[in-house]
């Protein structure tokens, strides 16, 4: 899990909803394909020139770069290594990778970038480092309805706002040390956020990849099939319940659920686009809450939204 520390100071930031968007870029992936895997860092000059200057403006470049070397330095938070996809190319379908390792505060150069328009957003996707991410996307019935079960996020990233995946998270550069990178991260934050197994839920092959190039990164998502709301509400109670007992914060606020496709309709809020009449779940009681959401459930409700795209998604999971 990375940590991040406070940056340096930015320049001047304009905070528009536009400039943090993430897009459904291949909707209909029928199988990936890594072609070549370094797992040595990629150089700063390797990525977009505006890019790399304001990674090292921001001070990133001197982060200490492990746990360790953050403690010894007195600092909460290290620049890590994450993936970044230095090649992403889609034949019908049929998605072709090129991995290699890099720091992950590239990421939050990123951001910096595009947030002071320094990076302006039809130069976005060429500049990005694309930081591979996975999550699932779960579908089930829960109290009469068909729901979305997503998650409030914690601490980290977008602390608070509802992200439309029950799991989510960053592909660690250790994943590369596996047969398939992708799924083996994908099961590890299953594990980490839900205290869910490999095998609790049906989970497809990846099948979509979400735009977040505003972010610094691309985002492969799994479906998972014949799921019940109840047994994930159990579940994650139950995660919950185990992490407290061992004097650990749990990595997920709280789950969200969400109504489809009715309950997808965003609206404007201050601090972003919101879902009205989420189903906040926490390990003691369930509300219904007016939430900001992640550019990442932007990007999935344009797809909810419509009816027969809906449909077709309910149908896949199983149901």
């Amino acid at each position: 899990m990375f940590q991040e520390q406070k940056p340096a100071e930015t320049p001047q930031i304009r905070n528009t909803q536009d400039q943090a968007r993430a897009f459904v870029r291949f909707d209909t992936i029928h199988d990936i394909t890594i072609d070549t895997v370094e797992r040595q860092e990629r150089s700063l000059a390797s990525f977009d020139s505006a890019l790399a200057d304001v990674y090292t403006l921001q001070g990133y470049a001197e982060l200490p770069r492990s746990k360790e070397e953050a403690r010894a330095a007195g600092v909460s938070g290290w620049n890590g290594q994450a993936v970044s996809a230095t090649s992403i190319e889609n034949h019908d379908g049929s998605v072709h990778l090129s991995l290699q390792a890099a720091p992950y505060f590239i990421s939050r150069a990123m951001r910096d970038a595009t947030q002071s328009g320094v990076i302006a957003p039809e130069d976005q996707w060429e500049a990005s480092p694309k930081l591979l991410n996975v999550s699932a996307l779960v579908i089930a019935p829960y109290k009469g309805q068909y729901h979305l079960f997503g998650q409030v996020k914690g601490n980290a990233l977008g602390s608070g706002q509802v992200h439309a995946a029950l799991a989510a998270g960053g592909v660690d550069v250790k994943a590369l040390q596996e047969e398939d990178p992708l799924r083996a991260a994908l099961n590890t934050e299953l594990l980490e956020e839900m205290g869910l197994e490999a095998g609790d839920l049906a989970v497809s092959p990846f099948g979509m990849m979400i735009d977040e190039s505003s972010q610094g990164m691309v985002n492969f998502v799994a479906l998972a099939g014949h799921a019940r709301g109840e047994d994930i509400v159990e579940a994650y109670r139950a995660h919950v319940a185990d992490r407290l007992s061992q004097e650990k914060d749990p990595e997920v606020r709280a789950l969200a659920a969400m109504s489809i496709p009715a309950g997808l309709a965003l609206q404007p809020l201050e601090g972003g686009m919101s879902l009205d009449k989420v189903r906040v779940i926490t390990a003691l009681d369930e509300q219904q809450e007016q939430r900001v959401v992640r550019p990442y459930t932007d990007a999935i409700a344009s797809i909810f939204q419509q009816t027969d795209r809906c449909r077709a998604y309910i149908e896949r999971a199983g149901f």
